[in-house]
């Protein structure tokens, strides 16, 4: 799983947004599987509530990673801040986000688990 990373400027605000095997421990935690998620997800109208948790996960682990290097920490968003972040942004384009930083953090050449074990 390759870590992308992006970022979102709302207001005059900048955010980084990824998805890492962090985020996906997250969405198991929550709902039992990521297919679970998938079909909560997946429908025409999803939750609100389900979209904010998962962009706050998002933005979250990005934080937590810039934060490594930095001096200065950058607080974490809680959930009624990200709920502003994604009214300031658009629904519709925080949940483009989410879809391409999952596509483009998939591996295109997935290797089988069991040969990396017996290596």
């Amino acid at each position: 799983m390759l870590d992308k990373m992006e970022h979102i400027t709302v207001g005059n605000k900048e955010y980084p947004v990824t998805f890492t095997l962090n985020v996906m421990e997250s969405i198991q935690d929550k709902y039992g599987s990521f297919d679970k998620w998938l079909e909560k997800v997946s429908i025409d109208e999803p939750r609100v509530s389900d979209i904010t948790w998962l962009f706050q996960e998002f933005i979250n682990e990005g934080i937590d990673i810039e934060n490594e290097d930095r001096d200065v920490k950058m607080p974490k968003q809680t959930h009624l801040q990200v709920g502003r972040i994604i009214t300031k942004l658009g629904m519709a384009k925080a949940i483009q986000l989410i879809w391409k930083l999952m596509e483009d953090s998939a591996p295109e050449n997935e290797e089988d688990p069991n040969l990396m074990a017996n290596q």
